[in-house]
C-alpha cells in the first residue's frame, strides 16, 4: 500500500510516498480501515518544516520514519473476531494509542478517560509512537489503509460523508479544550487565530453555548469569511497591535490602559481561546482577557518568549489542553469524538465551509505546499487516498 512517510530523504520536502506492506491485525480486537480522507494539520506542517528551536512536546515519543496523518475517516474493510464493527462501516479514527490498544492495564490517565496524557505512550507494543500520524507500524491517515484497535474507531452517523467525518479530529480538539474548565455562559469570547483549529473553536463554542458572542482575530480574509459562516459575531483582520487593542476594546465596552508595549484592556473578554500558541498570541490573550478570566491554550505552543505579567496582575487562569478523551459537558460524559460527530451531523462544522482544497495521495507535496501558503485561501486541506 502507499504511505506518506516523514523520513528526511529530501531535506526540502522530507516526506516520501513509499510502498509498504499492509500491517497485519495485531489481535482480534483490531480492524483494517481503508482511508477515505486524511486532513493536513498544523502539527503535520510543523514536523515537515519546524520553526524555531525544538520543543519538548513529543520528546522521547517520536522518531523517524513517521507514518503521517492523524485526521482520518475511512471504511472498515476487515474486522478481527473480537471487533464490534462490521465490514463496510464508515468510521472516524481516534489516533491516540491508549493502554487498552496495547493490551496493557490502564495507567491513571487512561483509567480517567484521558489517554492523551497516557504514561505508556512510549511502549512499543503493536507499533511505536504516540498514535496514528505520530509513529509507525500501524499506518496513518496519509495512506491507502491502516489498522486500528476497535476502541479507536467511532461510527459515523448517517448523513455525514467521509470528508466531513475527517473533520472529527480537529473539532474534537476544540471541544476537549473548551471543556477543560467551564465557560462563562453567554459571555463575550475572543478566538485568536482562524486556521482550522480556530474555526473549530468557533464551531465548538456555538455547540457548547449558542448564546456566546464570539469575536475572531484572523490573518486572512478567507479565514474571516469562514469564521463568520460558522457563527462568529465579528471578525478582525489582524492590524497593528495598538489599533487591534482599540478595536477589541470597542467590542466589549472596555478601554485601553497604557500604550505601546505596555497597553492592555481595562475590562475585556471573559474568556479567550488562543489557537495559535506563539509568543505574540499568548501575550495578546493575557492583555485582552478580563481579570480572573480564562485563557484556553488550544494551539500547539513550543518555545516562546512572552510577557506573562498580565497573567499575574489579572489573576488569569491559563488552561493547557491536548487532543481529546472522555469529557463532561452537555449531555453528560462522552468521548470527544462522539460529541464532535453529533455536532457534525447537526451541521455545526460543514466541510463546504472548512475544506478549501482536496488532493489525491500521489500529490502529497502539492497538498502540503498549498497548506503552507495561506495566500492561496487554504483552510483545511485534505488528502483523498481512495
Amino acid at each position: 500500500m502507499l504511505q506518506a512517510r516523514l523520513d528526511g530523504a529530501d531535506p526540502e520536502f522530507p516526506v516520501s510516498l513509499v510502498e509498504i506492506e499492509p500491517p497485519p491485525l495485531p489481535t482480534g480486537e483490531w480492524a483494517r480501515v481503508e482511508v477515505a480522507s486524511g486532513g493536513i494539520c498544523g502539527s503535520d506542517l510543523a514536523m515537515i518544516r519546524p520553526v524555531g528551536p525544538r520543543s519538548a512536546l513529543w520528546g522521547g515519543l517520536i522518531g523517524i520514519p513517521i507514518e503521517m496523518g492523524h485526521e482520518i475517516s475511512g471504511t472498515v474493510v476487515e474486522a478481527g473476531d473480537d471487533c464490534d464493527l462490521a465490514v463496510g462501516t464508515l468510521v472516524a479514527v481516534d489516533p491516540i494509542r491508549s493502554c487498552v490498544t496495547r493490551g496493557l492495564d490502564p495507567c491513571p490517565s487512561c483509567r480517567a478517560g484521558v489517554p492523551s496524557t497516557c504514561t505508556r505512550l512510549d511502549d512499543p507494543t503493536h507499533g511505536r509512537g504516540w498514535g496514528h500520524g505520530f509513529g509507525r507500524g500501524v499506518g496513518g491517515g496519509w495512506s491507502q489503509s491502516l489498522v486500528a484497535h476497535h476502541s479507536q474507531l467511532h461510527r459515523v452517523p448517517d448523513g455525514v460523508d467521509a470528508t466531513t467525518a475527517a473533520l472529527t479530529e480537529p473539532l474534537a480538539v476544540a471541544l476537549h479544550g473548551l471543556l477543560r474548565t467551564p465557560l462563562v455562559p453567554a459571555a463575550p469570547t475572543l478566538v485568536i487565530g482562524a486556521g482550522p483549529i480556530g474555526l473549530a473553536a468557533v464551531a465548538a463554542l456555538g455547540v457548547l453555548d449558542p448564546d456566546i458572542e464570539v469575536t475572531v482575530v484572523a490573518r486572512y480574509r478567507s479565514q474571516a469569511r469562514a469564521a463568520e459562516a460558522l457563527g462568529a459575531a465579528a471578525t478582525v483582520i489582524e492590524p497593528d497591535h495598538e489599533s487591534l487593542l482599540e478595536h477589541l476594546a470597542g467590542r466589549v465596552g472596555a478601554s485601553v490602559l497604557g500604550g505601546g508595549d505596555n497597553a492592555s484592556l481595562k475590562g475585556g473578554f471573559a474568556q479567550t481561546v488562543d489557537t495559535v500558541g506563539n509568543g505574540t498570541t499568548v501575550d495578546l490573550a493575557c492583555r485582552v482577557t478580563l481579570a480572573r478570566g480564562t485563557v484556553y491554550e488550544i494551539g500547539a505552543p513550543g518555545i516562546v518568549t512572552t510577557d506573562l505579567s498580565m497573567l499575574y496582575r489579572k489573576e488569569l487562569q491559563m488552561v493547557g489542553t491536548l487532543c481529546y478523551g472522555h469529557d463532561h459537558g452537555p449531555g453528560g460524559t462522552l468521548h470527544t469524538f462522539d460529541r464532535a460527530l453529533a455536532a457534525l451531523a447537526a451541521g455545526a462544522f460543514p466541510s463546504e465551509v472548512v475544506v478549501s482544497h482536496r488532493f489525491p495521495l500521489e500529490q502529497v507535496r502539492e497538498a502540503c505546499e498549498t497548506a503552507f501558503d495561506k495566500s492561496t485561501g487554504a483552510l483545511k486541506v485534505m488528502l483523498g487516498p481512495n
